[in-house]
């Protein structure tokens, strides 16, 4: 597995920006929150087996998220992954999933068709609705209508 390490643009300074290659589940990945501790991550997307055969959407965040991505990240990216090795010939979720952690402490996924990502800015604005808790405010008002 590889990682790369950011500075967020946040006022969290414990808090990094993670990116990498997960070569058992063959995905790359993005991590933001204290991932130094044992406290539950503020928002990852990368967890599912081959769910980001390419370095779009994880460059794309991480541009949102860090203070500043080297210009040649996408390019180590892809370097890991030939290093580290990956399966060409699998077919990829359609949809994506990221995760929180609620104030209760449960893990929050939510699911967004791969097919969104196309539209600019999408992914920063899925990240900005998760990292500032208006999903889960949103799933709350939900259940408390049902």
């Amino acid at each position: 597995m590889s990682r790369h390490s950011l500075f967020p643009k946040n006022e969290h300074s414990h808090y990094t920006v993670v990116v990498g290659w997960d070569r058992g589940l063959q995905t790359f990945f993005l991590q933001y929150g204290d991932v130094l501790s044992d406290l539950p991550l503020n928002f990852a997307t990368g967890q599912r087996p081959f769910e980001h055969p390419g370095t779009g959407i994880i460059m794309h965040l991480a541009a949102h998220l860090a203070i500043e991505v080297p210009a040649d990240l996408a390019n180590r990216l892809e370097v890991d992954r030939e290093t580290e090795g990956f399966e060409e010939s699998v077919d990829h979720p359609h949809e994506i999933q990221f995760t929180t952690q609620a104030d209760d402490g449960r893990e929050l996924a939510f699911v967004v068709s791969r097919r969104r990502f196309s539209e600019p800015g999408y992914a920063a604005r899925v990240a900005d609705h998760i990292i500032e808790g208006h999903a889960e405010r949103a799933l709350g008002e939900q259940a408390g209508r049902c």
